[in-house]
């Protein structure tokens, strides 16, 4: 986009352009903006309006999205810091970390930052509340909210299993009653999760649909016992079990 200056700027800072006739602009070149949405109010993007999200396992400083889980949620890294504009007070609450990797990415208030796949364009928030864990980030919300929310969002009757590499990530999980798991599926082959024990009417207890790449799908165990379940599509090599307390 061409840049442009405004002959009624008459010294730094100035900023008469801002807005004229609905068509002129302050540029920024900031890696992080700020959108929002009816429903959810204003959150964190990148600078064409990407949502950006937090991940309620990580701590602070600290990524818990590794392998499988980069390829639904990958990083976000910017070295370019809001310094104008509405972000320019919060500039302190970003930094960055060194991934296991040696890879950099970006944090606020600690956090890291990742993108959604299945956000295609600006606007999107596909990713807010997937396996209630992931969120967009409400700016103004302080840095003590922050950390409340994602305890929370960890709620210890939500568990989750991810299903990659013709396997699921936990081949025994242990529960309590009411307990919702929620399977997500990280390869481009198709899987589900099938409980091998049935109900009076011989149908499964439970039977997720297919699930496609980065989809997901959640079932919820009252009755206590154990629970051995498969993939249809592959059950010779995918198997697991849930024992419910």
């Amino acid at each position: 986009m061409p840049l442009y200056y405004f002959v009624r700027d008459m010294k730094p800072g100035d900023t008469n352009g801002q807005g004229v006739n609905g068509l002129w602009m302050v540029f920024s070149h900031a890696g992080v903006t700020v959108s929002s949405k009816a429903e959810l109010g204003s959150y964190l993007a990148d600078a064409i309006g990407m949502a950006l999200y937090r991940f309620t396992k990580d701590s602070a400083g600290q990524s818990a999205c590794k392998g499988s889980c980069e390829s639904a949620w990958p990083i976000f890294y910017t070295d370019h810091m809001p310094v104008t504009g509405e972000l320019a007070s919060a500039a302190a609450d970003f930094g960055t970390i060194t991934r296991d990797d040696g890879t950099k990415q970006t944090t606020f208030r600690g956090m890291p930052l990742y993108y959604y796949v299945k956000d295609q364009q600006p606007g999107d928030t596909l990713g807010q509340d997937v396996l209630h864990a992931w969120y967009v980030i409400d700016p103004a919300g302080s840095a003590s909210e922050t950390a409340k929310e994602t305890a929370d969002s960890s709620s210890p009757n939500q568990y989750a299993v991810e299903i990659s590499h013709f396997a699921f990530s936990q081949k025994e999980l242990t529960v309590e009653a009411g307990a919702t798991i929620t399977f997500t599926n990280q390869d481009q082959v198709m899987h589900n999760a099938v409980s091998d024990q049935l109900n009076a009417d011989g149908t499964p207890v439970f039977e997720t649909r297919l699930l496609g790449q980065g989809e997901s799908a959640s079932v919820t165990l009252t009755e206590p016992g154990e629970y051995t379940y498969y993939c249809r599509p592959h059950q010779s090599v995918m198997k697991g079990k849930i024992i419910v307390k």
